[in-house]
């Protein structure tokens, strides 16, 4: 049952055609004068709309996950792979020739709109979702900016954004739920009878098959909606997988809301300051945690930064040629004066960790994100041995939590400057930099893979160690 069509009487679209974009913005401003003049209102709300660009060709769509690149094409029965011998005794001679690349046989040829609904049988199939929609965004802000003395500004805007119809890949050919297990632990019954074999209905019929032209086939592969299309033993959320992929399919979401505090130093007395801070929570709806879900699952999202507080100072010192500390000797400014600073200071939440289809046995993890030496959370609260991993069942665990994360990231960036004024318009600039100055190290993600020896423990660095790099520069 099913199969792909191809362009014919009353079927020449790649896709329905929805395109009705309206895309409305409203702002405004405001100056209450009984406020002194010196607080303005600002507020506005507006809809982006994405344009549904098509593509030949891209990466291969991860199931569950955003695609790479929207409206990527797929060609099935156009387009054919022919692998090539290079060697048949480990590169100690050559199989194929630049004279004869393929000996043998021809290339394979794309089989076109010939085999009509029996094209790719025994094999993948990926489809684009028919009835496409414009992907866009609700946006709404209010803000309050108020002027403080000494050239200080401070505002406080609270920001919201909704996605819509946010493009994902679905699993279409999954095993109903009704088959699964909805134990806790691995129940070995199910696991057992899913991927037992039995008598194989397709046998001699895909011959373009390794697993689906046998005497036998496993009773998993029978039960699912289309099983003359190979599907993994057992397919994982975020992986790509054989089977029938419904790609670009605009049920994705996404939500977020954030308070955003800036407080600015206009440049007075040499000296200019910018800090924002931003406080948000950002979740979406861009992966299934089942296949057999009806939506997919509401989550923090990966892109998820609950806090992140940048300062950048820059400060010119006032000493040298036509500055506060006047230095009319060339000798003198060319040691001392036109020197200036100016640093970075950034934190901000590290990312979620990622986690799979685990055992997780309920106790407290204490987690340490910042844990050079063993183990970041008490693993022995989650299974471990690999025979009593689970398969086969209906997951409960999520994918991502928003109190576990990776080590945040904490770095100051500095650089100086010294200016050599030789005449009016021609100066000589000298710029040293150094990137993580303080050489603090943010470690990367634990290993959440319970299987693993390394499970729960810190195998990278996120960041660069520090750097240190200079420039000359020479204005004219």
């Amino acid at each position: 049952m099913g199969g792909p069509t191809f362009e014919g009487q009353g079927n020449s679209s790649i896709y329905t055609d929805h395109s009705h974009i309206f895309s409305p913005r409203v702002g405004f401003a405001w100056t209450p004068a009984a406020l002194g003049g010196k607080t303005v209102i600002r507020g506005g709300a507006g809809i982006l709309v994405d344009p549904i660009l098509l593509a030949i060709g891209g990466s291969s769509p991860g199931v569950g996950g955003s695609n790479q690149a929207y409206g990527t094409l797929n060609q099935p029965g156009f387009s054919q792979t022919t692998n090539m011998s290079v060697t048949g005794n480990n590169y100690l001679t050559p199989t194929a020739t630049l004279s004869n690349p393929f000996p043998g046989g021809a290339i394979l040829q794309p089989s076109g709109s010939s085999l009509g609904a029996s094209t790719n049988l025994g094999s993948s199939i990926v489809i684009m979702d028919p009835n496409l929609r414009n992907p866009y965004v609700a946006r709404w802000e209010l803000g309050i900016q108020h002027q403080l003395p000494k050239q200080f500004v401070l505002e406080v805007a609270y920001i919201g954004n909704r996605g819509n119809h946010l493009p994902i890949v679905t699993q279409l050919d999954y095993l109903p739920a009704k088959y699964l297990s909805t134990s806790l632990l691995r129940n070995a019954t199910v696991v057992s009878q899913l991927t037992g074999t039995t008598a194989n209905p397709f046998k001699g019929l895909l011959p373009n098959s390794s697993t689906l032209n046998g005497s036998t086939v496993a009773l998993g592969q029978l039960l699912i909606p289309f099983p003359q299309y190979a599907l993994p033993a057992v397919p994982s959320p975020g992986t790509p997988a054989n089977g029938v992929l419904l790609q670009d399919n605009p049920a994705g979401s996404s939500y977020y809301e954030s308070l955003n505090v800036r407080l600015q130093k206009r440049l007075s007395n040499n000296l200019t300051l910018l800090n924002n801070f931003v406080y948000s929570r950002l979740t979406d709806r861009l992966a299934y945690l089942n296949d057999s879900d009806p939506a997919p699952e509401k989550r923090i999202s990966s892109d998820s930064r609950p806090l992140r507080e940048v300062l950048a100072v820059t400060y010119s010192l006032p000493i040298g040629r036509n500055r506060l500390v006047n230095l009319q000797s060339k000798v003198l400014d060319g040691v001392i004066g036109g020197w200036g600073v100016n640093g970075i200071l950034t934190l901000q939440s590290g990312p979620v960790l990622g986690w799979g289809n685990y055992i997780y046995m309920g106790g407290p993890l204490n987690y340490n994100a910042h844990q050079p030496n063993g183990s970041t959370f008490d693993a022995s609260q989650f299974v471990t041995a690999s025979a009593s991993q689970l398969a086969d069942n209906i997951r409960t665990f999520d994918n991502q939590f928003n109190n576990l994360r990776r080590d945040p990231t904490k770095q100051l960036d500095v650089n100086m400057t010294k200016r050599f004024n030789y005449k009016e318009r021609v100066r000589l600039e000298i710029r040293v930099e150094a990137y993580n100055i303080t050489n603090h190290v943010t470690f990367g993600a634990a290993n959440t893979t319970p299987t693993a020896a390394a499970f729960g423990t810190i195998g990278s660095q996120a960041n660069t160690p520090r750097r240190l790099q200079s420039a000359l520069r020479l204005i004219w």
